[in-house]
Order: C-alpha cells, then sequence, then structure tokens
C-alpha cells in the first residue's frame, strides 16, 4: 500500500474528497499503462483501493448541501470517465473461459 500512497493515493481511513476520487482512479490507470506497479487485485493487499472507490456509502458528497448542483454535475461527469476506463482496463485483464471474463486476480 505504501507504493500507491507515495503516488498519491489518499488514505483509506479518512473520507475522500470528489478530486481524490478521480485522482486515484488517474493514478491507477497510469500506473497501468506504465506498466510500473501492479493494479489492485485479489493478489494483493492494495485491493482495498478498489473497496474504497466503489463503495458509494461513502460518497458523502452526492448529499451535501456544500456543493451546488453544478459541481455535483461536473464531479459525476469527472468520477464516470475515470471509473469507465478502470472498468475495462479490469475486464480486458481478466481471465477468460469458454469465452466468459473471469475474475482479475
Amino acid at each position: 500500500m505504501s507504493k500507491y500512497y507515495e503516488l498519491g493515493v489518499p488514505s483509506l481511513n479518512k473520507s475522500w474528497t470528489p478530486d481524490e476520487y478521480v485522482q486515484t482512479t488517474k493514478i491507477l490507470l497510469e500506473q497501468n499503462q506504465q506498466k510500473t506497479l501492479e493494479l489492485p487485485s485479489t493478489k494483493n493487499n492494495a485491493l482495498k483501493i478498489i473497496d474504497k472507490i466503489t463503495d458509494y456509502n461513502d460518497y458523502w458528497f452526492w448529499e451535501s448541501n456544500a456543493m451546488t448542483n453544478d459541481d455535483k454535475i461536473l464531479i459525476s461527469l469527472n468520477l464516470t470517465e475515470s471509473l469507465t476506463q478502470l472498468t475495462f482496463v479490469y475486464y480486458n485483464l481478466s481471465s477468460e473461459n469458454d469465452g466468459q471474463k473471469l475474475k482479475y486476480g
């Protein structure tokens, strides 16, 4: 996990800002493209990062009155783009068996 933290992934023990979610997905995408660090998977303890990204109960900002609807729309667009790209990366890395994609890692 320390390598991910060094790259800018925030602590998993705090609430992330919308920018931190986007930043983290971009870090993972960049590491996959550069092949410099293995993506989080069932093979390593970094899978907790994916758990954090996909636990929508932690997306406190959707309910926040401190953010305007325009801000929420912009956040949604940024998150959707980066999460979609990350989903395709994991799909492409997953194993195939009889033409069916299996779990990565």
